[in-house]
């Protein structure tokens, strides 16, 4: 028999919910978090099954971004949800600005309530293919026929 797994803020059973890209997560009712196994949040990064809305402007919620991310890491550590080992939070990404729990064991990743969207928008600006080069390089590509 499986062990039902529970949400490490408010120990409610989790419940499974396919996200996109063939994964299954485990989310809480409650709160709204989600626990995703080894490499399921990878394979949801790379995935598009899902419009990601787009920020008017990113930089102005450096600020707030950075404080918020200041006081998630003074947060006391959770548990996982499956080995019961503190979590260690860690920022995903290069300059995400978004912390997740990691397990120390490998066993996978809690991401809060919105979380994953938020991964996802920056993961879609930050794509090589979805940036924009500057004016005066399109045009001298465009004059070499490239």
């Amino acid at each position: 028999m499986a062990t039902t797994l529970c949400c490490p803020h408010d120990a409610s059973p989790l419940t499974t919910e396919h996200y996109e890209g063939g994964v299954n997560v485990d989310s809480c009712p409650v709160c709204h978090g989600a626990w995703l196994e080894q490499g399921e949040l990878d394979t949801i990064l790379k995935t598009r099954e899902r419009a990601v809305a787009q920020s008017e402007s990113p930089e102005s919620d450096a600020v707030a971004a950075a404080y918020e991310m200041a006081k998630d890491k003074a947060a006391p550590a959770i548990q996982c949800p499956s080995c019961n080992e503190p979590l260690s939070r860690e920022e995903f990404g290069f300059a995400s600005r978004i912390l997740v729990d990691v397990c120390p064991k490998g066993c996978g990743r809690w991401v809060d309530r919105g979380e994953i969207a938020a991964l996802e928008q920056f993961y879609e600006q930050n794509r090589p293919a979805q940036r924009q080069l500057p004016s005066f390089l399109t045009a001298i590509l465009v004059m070499l026929g490239q």
